[in-house]
């Protein structure tokens, strides 16, 4: 969810595509947690995954994940799993976002927010 961050050319398209898709997956998965045969709620959650994972939401821009990619390069070299290392480098990449872009973090968490409110 911090794909605009770094990127000045970054689409308000994109932005508003990843906070439905965190919508839809928050309310179709757990539906499909609960109950394993409903095909609607995991077609749901499969296509929003698809779609998040694919670039599509990054679409028109210059976007590179930095916290994705510097996990990749933690993984690479530690036993570790990817979600693992999210968790180890994405608090510094907060704390950094914070000072650099502080409106853009903002706005992350009032997503994260309303995401969470949902659970």
């Amino acid at each position: 969810m911090n794909f605009e961050f770094h990127n000045p050319t970054h689409l308000i398209f994109g932005a508003g595509t990843l906070s439905q898709l965190g919508q839809v997956a928050s309310k179709f998965g757990k539906k499909a947690v609960a109950d394993g045969s409903d095909l609607e709620a995991r077609a749901q959650v499969q296509w929003a995954s698809i779609v998040a994972l694919n670039g599509w939401v990054n679409s028109g821009t210059n976007y590179t994940p930095p916290v994705h990619m510097i996990e990749h390069a933690l993984s690479a070299h530690h036993d570790i799993t990817h979600g693992a290392g999210l968790a180890v480098v994405n608090p510094a990449y907060m704390r950094f976002i914070a000072k650099a872009r502080p409106q853009r973090l903002a706005q992350k968490a009032d997503i994260i927010t309303v995401l969470a409110s949902a659970l």
